[in-house]
């Protein structure tokens, strides 16, 4: 049997799928089966998965979303562990040889993950990877994951046993279910990271995270599924885990007004950032990009370039040292 199962759901991605699978095959680490979930495609997809039908176990369904075809790729997974591979995505070589070599270390580990650039559609590398935009965290995590999403999906390797332990990805949420999982994991696990740059995740006009309304959703129900799990936490009164919750729903509509106001739907933006406030009133962020949203679009996108810019420099300085 083979050591690691790699599961890639693919829908539509007849643009990315080769390179996807390329990075798959330029493993350093051998001992893998890759898995491909085809939720039914529409394009030419299907066709090209053709010329690697003798190195992957090929399965089909009628289009149910990703966590549908997650779990497909989970109950036909043959390995120890599973790692995760959107069909936009892409591996660097030494992705799987890092990561199994931290998660063996320690039996209590259930997921690790690992940093990653960030590239746009047609692959050019941007100057800024994920562990710029969040901090990661490692051992017990769950109040950490809770505030803020820091764990790539196509970064992961999870032990198979996670799965039989917390169950399979919540197809009811209409997105955010890999988060969800992320957090039904960390509560029973320890969670590890490797600091160092081991996937390319495509910024993709096309994906799911720019269906913003379903993200803001998908958030706001995963945080309340596992709300149960993060108040039983031991160590803070429940008084300030309240606090916190409250908190972590204004960062939700704050994030989500934001990227509104990006796409220059300043109505959609102003009702979000209102709630964001509602819910956190001493948030200074909110408030500025509320009045932000009453600029010309040309200078709201100057000012937000410049503060980008401020920020990696920073992060440089911080490197250096």
């Amino acid at each position: 049997m083979p050591k690691i199962s790699i599961v890639i759901p693919v829908y539509n991605k007849e643009k990315y799928i080769i390179e996807c699978m390329e990075s798959v095959l330029s493993q350093t680490y051998k001992d893998y089966e890759i898995v491909v979930i085809n939720d039914g495609s529409t394009d030419n997809t299907e066709n090209l998965l053709q010329f690697y039908k003798s190195v992957i176990r090929y399965f089909y369904q009628e289009n149910k979303g990703v966590a549908e075809a997650r779990n497909l790729g989970i109950l036909n997974a043959r390995g120890e562990y599973i790692s995760f591979l959107d069909s936009d995505d892409v591996w660097l070589p030494s992705k799987l040889e890092k990561e199994l070599g931290l998660i063996e270390r320690d039996k209590e580990i259930g997921l690790v993950y690992s940093n990653g650039y960030i590239i746009n559609e047609k692959g050019k590398k941007c100057n800024i990877n994920f562990f710029q935009i969040n901090t990661p965290y490692r051992k017990m995590v769950l109040n950490k994951l809770f505030k803020n999403d820091f764990i790539p999906t196509s970064s992961v390797l999870v032990r198979k046993e996670c799965f039989q332990k917390v169950g399979l990805f919540n197809s009811s949420l209409s997105s955010a279910e890999d988060y969800d999982m992320w957090m039904r994991i960390s509560y029973l696990y320890k969670i590890d990271y490797v600091d160092f740059p081991l996937i390319k995740y495509r910024d993709n006009p096309e994906g799911i995270s720019k269906n913003l309304d379903n993200a803001l959703k998908g958030v706001l129900k995963a945080l309340e599924k596992n709300r149960k799990n993060y108040f039983s936490l031991k160590g803070t009164s429940s008084l300030v885990k309240g606090y916190i919750f409250k908190k972590r729903y204004s960062d939700v509509f704050y994030n989500i007004g934001r990227c509104y106001l990006k796409l220059d739907a300043k109505k959609r933006s102003r009702e979000l950032l209102l709630k964001s406030i509602y819910f956190y009133p001493l948030a200074i962020k909110p408030y500025i990009f509320y009045f932000l949203s009453f600029l010309k679009t040309e200078w709201y996108l100057f000012l937000r370039r410049l503060y980008l810019c401020v920020r990696i420099k920073n992060y440089q300085k911080y490197e250096k040292n």
